[in-house]
């Protein structure tokens, strides 16, 4: 078999797999192989190459060779739907990523095949690579690491009382003095002003009045980034989207979509107003700088960057929140984007983030091998979601581990394997891809595997996504880990969950433990929140009542909020706050003509226009309630950092479970507002 050191990527040689073929690795491994598949190719990267980016590189060599495609490529259907692929004003295809340099590098090489590069931050940065300078640009030296951004989702599944806000945000205007400070705290009310709170994510309304202050006449959108309209100017510093800096153009374009309204609902909980109703949010006198993203990670690091950049320019504190999650990556903070996070912070400047809403689904499964001699091999059976056909596992060794992976097809009914790759031995194949037909009667999946050791946590990694050409539940892919080691192996997925089948080891489950989103949930210097349940009931504003079922226990912790702890231990989420039935504001561009009307609560005039509030649940609702609460805090003390901010949540947070705080899953307990800001010097 042989392999294809680096690109160019040439034409794709077939081969049939027999037993010959397990010689790539141990000949003592034993498989259950039943049927042989078809390995199509093994690729060889450049070894900065992560391994989401080789998988993304291998799926283009199927179609086209790499070296040879030119700057009117077009991708098919399959690539736009699972990689995060945009287009620019030019119409030429990108896929955006982190890039990690050495000193020696010169960034005018990344300008010659046209790549764009946002600002450095400690050698770490963003970048927009075109499709046709990919084969020039793995030729590239003094790079440490490039890693493809990550598609991320919007986590969307009575607020203030609940967090001990209500005696402490104030929603009129500050006609009083708020400078005194040495008032007892009843005595003093907040509101955000003077401290800008970012919000990083998609289904803005900038009209509505929510974004007003409290009298409906002044607005306070500051400034807007859309990154998926290439109509108007970028931003300075960046070469994609369109910025919108003043109101008239703001309120001109209205919206930035009409299929969502996910940042209408993050932004109003965070620093709503409420026009003159009691659903204001928690920071009601914040200025508000939006960016609404693509949702990779990539895009909304260059969107923490852009509203970091423009509160220093206006010499202001400030929070900023992207409620979005990947099930895909480390979990320890190595990832690129906590990387670059960590050299981005500093004091007055504060990020949060979403746990992930992944709390009941089996989306995390671990072994620990070497405990007993003759456990050295588990499987799992990856489950597809409904209506997916591309499943993705990232499985991670124990450092300095290794460990060998094969994959293959099993009958769900009878519970036996139909066809199972040879063993892959994660040190041998590093840096390399295989590629694999798995066959079965009229059905085909491809399946590719790639393979590193991460140079910042010293662990293997093997990424395996696996393609099927139609949905049939009666047939399911599976993967086998093997290991003599004393080593524990961890996998998450994507677009699926575990499964033992019900059949006894060495097959096992996922579980729900570890299962907090990359994003949001696992950075160093995030603040990640979790979500409990506040309310169960609530009427539209058609008079009809509802409720949430069995699912939703007032008091109790969402079922949907993610679990810890980390990769690397520790406990997350940090906080909790309401996440169940919260109340905010609706982009009327979208609800006007698709509703579920069971979900608005009720409309308020403005503009010759109704405008609705509505209900809505996930850890993206519980996350700015934290981020209007630091902005009040900021506006106390505008040079809080994140550690300072940390101990005042922790300390006086509010303990609301039978298990011994902090845990994985109330993290330190319920938000205390109140208490919180009167702890702070």
């Amino acid at each position: 078999m042989k392999e294809k050191n680096i690109v160019p990527l040439t034409v794709t040689i077939i081969f049939i797999i027999s037993f010959f073929y397990c010689s790539c690795t141990k000949k003592q491994y034993k498989i259950d192989i039943s049927s042989k598949p078809i390995l199509l190719f093994t690729n060889h990267y450049p070894s900065f190459i992560s391994n989401n980016a080789k998988i993304f590189i291998n799926d283009i060599s199927l179609k086209d060779s790499l070296c040879e495609i030119k700057s009117n490529w077009r991708p098919d259907r399959y690539l736009l739907s699972n990689y995060p692929l945009e287009m620019n004003k030019d119409s030429i295809y990108y896929i955006k990523g982190f890039i990690e340099i050495n000193h020696k590098f010169d960034a005018a090489e990344l300008s010659d095949l046209g790549i764009f590069h946002a600002k450095k931050d400690k050698n770490i940065f963003t970048v927009s690579i075109p499709i046709y300078s990919l084969c020039n640009f793995l030729k590239l030296n003094n790079i440490n690491r490039f890693e493809l951004a990550r598609k991320g989702k919007l986590l969307l599944n009575v607020g203030r009382p609940a967090i001990n806000a209500q005696n402490i945000v104030y929603s009129g205007f500050l006609n009083q003095n708020s400078n005194n400070l040495n008032q007892p705290i009843s005595q003093i009310l907040y509101s955000g002003k003077d401290v800008i709170i970012g919000i990083v994510d998609y289904g803005f309304d900038y009209t509505h009045p929510n974004f007003y202050d409290y009298s409906g006449i002044n607005f306070r959108i500051k400034q807007v980034w859309e990154q998926s309209n290439n109509n108007g100017d970028p931003p300075l510093d960046f070469s994609y989207g369109s910025e919108f800096s003043n109101q008239d153009d703001i309120l001109n374009a209205q919206c930035d979509t009409r299929l969502e309204t996910h940042g209408t609902v993050v932004a109003g909980i965070a620093a709503g107003s409420g026009v003159k109703t009691d659903f204001y949010g928690l920071a009601p006198n914040s200025e508000l700088v939006l960016v609404s993203t693509t949702l990779t990670d990539a895009a909304i690091a260059d969107g923490l960057r852009y509203i970091a950049d423009y509160a220093e320019k206006e010499n202001k504190p400030c929070v900023i929140n992207f409620s979005i999650g990947s099930t895909i990556g480390p979990h320890d903070g190595t990832s690129a984007f906590d990387r670059l996070c960590d050299s981005i912070i500093k004091p007055g400047l504060i990020f949060t983030g979403a746990v992930g809403n992944s709390g009941d689904l089996d989306v995390y499964f671990e072994n620990q091998f070497g405990d007993d001699e003759s456990d050295t091999i588990v499987k799992t059976v990856i489950i597809p979601n409904a209506g997916s056909l591309t499943q993705i596992a990232d499985l991670w060794g124990s450092k300095n581990s290794n460990f060998s992976i094969a994959v293959g097809l099993i009958d769900t009914i009878s519970k036996k394997p139909i066809i199972t790759s040879c063993y892959l031995n994660v040190n041998e194949m590093r840096d390399k891809v295989h590629t694999f037909k798995l066959e079965y009667d009229t059905l085909f999946y491809i399946a590719q595997i790639a393979f590193e050791y991460s140079l910042y946590n010293n662990k293997p990694s093997a990424m395996i996504q696996i393609t099927s050409s139609v949905e049939n539940k009666n047939v399911m892919p599976y993967i086998k880990v093997f290991s003599k080691e004393k080593m524990k192996i961890e996998g998450w997925s994507s677009q699926s969950f575990f499964s033992n089948l019900n059949i006894s080891f060495p097959f096992i489950s996922g579980n729900t433990s570890h299962t907090i989103s990359e994003i949001g949930g696992t950075g160093k210097n995030i603040l990640s929140v979790g979500a409990f349940c506040t309310k169960k009931y609530w009427t539209s504003y058609l008079g009809n009542n509802y409720d949430y079922g069995a699912s939703a226990v007032v008091g109790d912790i969402a079922y949907f909020s993610s679990k810890g702890p980390t990769s690397d231990g520790r406990i997350k989420p940090d906080i909790t706050c309401p996440g169940y039935g919260v109340v905010s504001s609706y982009n009327n561009y979208f609800y006007a003509s698709y509703p579920p009307d069971y979900y608005k609560t009720f409309t308020v005039p403005f503009n010759n226009n109704n405008f609705f509030f509505g209900i809505l649940q996930g850890t993206s609702i519980a996350t700015p309630f934290l981020t209007g609460i630091i902005a009040l805090m900021l506006e106390k003390n505008r040079n809080l950092n994140i550690e300072q901010i940390k101990t005042a949540l922790f300390k006086t947070a509010i303990p609301s479970s039978a298990i011994p705080i902090p845990n994985n899953v109330w993290g330190w307990g319920v938000l205390n507002a109140e208490k919180g800001i009167e702890s702070l010097q």
